[in-house]
This record gives structure tokens, C-alpha cells and sequence, in this order.
């Protein structure tokens, strides 16, 4: 009894992925049978991608701004990513505004790669962790 239960379970699954399958696989079908019209209506009040790009470029997120477009931008453009790479040059390593990371990235000492920075063991490892670790090594 048993093991008729397990195949009816093992059959009915596959039967409901099999059509969820089916299912799936036709949903560019359903997209090709909506009017062309009613696709842009959809889609009228939407950013186009130069404006979305340039929202990106308002806010300083040059990362997502290059992976819009595949390196298609206008002069303008790419005169607004220069200018902001040259007032922030972590954003070149972050790709966009970020606090956080842009002040450990300022405590690591880029500049000099070779000198180790104290700073960052401060920013690294907590007030109450660093107490501890102090109490231990003394």
C-alpha cells in the first residue's frame, strides 16, 4: 500500500511540473499575441535608458550608469564621469557614492600600498573587541 502511495505522489508531481513546464515555456507565445499598442502605452510613462542613465549620473553612480549601456555614451557624458572621477577618485574603486567603504578605502593608505595603515586595525575591529584584544596580549 505503501509504495502505491509513493508512485502516485512521484507520478502526480510530475504530472503538475510537467505542465507548469508546458506553462512556462509558452509565456513568449502569450507576450507575441499582446498588440504592439498596448505594449507601449505599458511602457510609455517608463525612463528611457539615456534617462535613466543620466539619473545615475546625477546621483554619482557611475557603475550602474556603464552597465546600462555598453559603453555608448555621448561626449557630454562621459564628460560628467571624468569630472566626477576626478572630484571623487574612490569612486573609481566603489563605482558610486559610498560612504562606508570610501572611509576604509581612505584608512587603507592607497597611496602607499606598502605601508601598513593603524588606522584601519581601528576601524577593523569594534571599541569592546579591541579593549579584549588589548587586556589579552598585555
Amino acid at each position: 500500500m505503501k509504495n502505491k502511495h509513493q508512485v502516485f505522489s512521484k507520478a502526480s508531481c510530475f504530472l503538475i511540473g510537467f505542465i507548469a513546464l508546458i506553462m512556462g515555456a509558452a509565456v513568449p507565445i502569450f507576450f507575441k499575441s499582446i498588440d504592439t499598442d498596448v505594449l507601449t502605452l505599458a511602457g510609455e510613462d517608463t525612463m528611457t535608458l539615456s534617462r535613466l542613465q543620466d539619473e545615475f549620473l546625477n546621483q554619482g553612480k557611475i557603475g550602474p550608469s556603464q552597465l546600462i549601456t555598453d559603453e555608448d555614451f555621448s561626449t557630454e557624458q562621459h564628460q560628467r564621469i571624468l569630472t566626477i572621477l576626478d572630484d571623487n577618485p574612490m569612486v573609481t574603486i566603489s563605482g558610486g557614492p559610498s560612504p562606508y567603504f570610501e572611509r576604509f578605502l581612505n584608512q587603507t593608505n592607497l597611496s602607499n600600498p606598502s605601508a601598513p595603515s593603524e588606522n584601519l586595525l581601528h576601524f577593523l575591529i569594534r571599541p569592546k573587541n579591541r579593549k579584549a584584544l588589548h587586556l589579552y596580549l598585555q
